[in-house]
């Protein structure tokens, strides 16, 4: 996956994409100003796949809720992980709200998201994950995600959890 500019699908980021096979894309805040922005950036992307690969492309952003959240208007807020893990939500309720997340996303044009899945604050010193964790117990989460029936695969950062921030 490769990211865009800030001006988005212009003519030299089209060259570059033709010129070396690029076909699938990660957004970022520049490209989500508006839902209409968002909308327009992911067509003029799924029309440059189509030449560069030939196929549907993988438009990923990172829109985990919270305070980490790439568009506002028009879409339905979901609170971060940390709140789902205080208040005791099941994997079904998990479930439910990554579902409709995941509508709000395939809506717009994007059909990956980017968030974490597995972050466990391990470290209560630790600063990097905070809200963003969806507790402190591994079991339990990994129990959730069974009884969520989903698929997932594990990204990492080595050492970042077990920094003192």
């Amino acid at each position: 996956m490769v990211g865009l500019p800030v001006g988005g699908v212009t003519k030299e980021y089209e060259k570059i994409c033709k010129k070396y096979f690029l076909g699938n894309f990660c957004l970022d805040a520049n490209q989500v100003t508006s839902i209409e922005k968002i909308c327009s950036v992911n067509s003029s992307l799924r029309k440059l796949a189509k030449i560069t690969q030939n196929e549907f492309p993988f438009i990923g952003i990172d829109q985990e809720g919270g305070w980490v959240t790439r568009f506002y208007a028009g879409a339905g807020m979901i609170p971060g992980a940390m709140s789902y893990a205080s208040s005791g939500a099941d994997g079904d309720k998990m479930l439910q709200v990554g579902r409709g997340l995941g509508k709000i996303l395939r809506s717009v044009g994007c059909n990956i998201d980017n968030a974490p899945l597995l972050d466990i604050n391990m470290n209560p010193e630790n600063s990097i994950i905070g809200t963003r964790a969806f507790g402190d117990n591994a079991k339990q989460l990994l129990k959730q995600l069974k009884q969520a029936v989903i698929k997932f695969c594990f990204i990492a950062i080595p050492g970042s959890i077990l920094k003192n921030r």
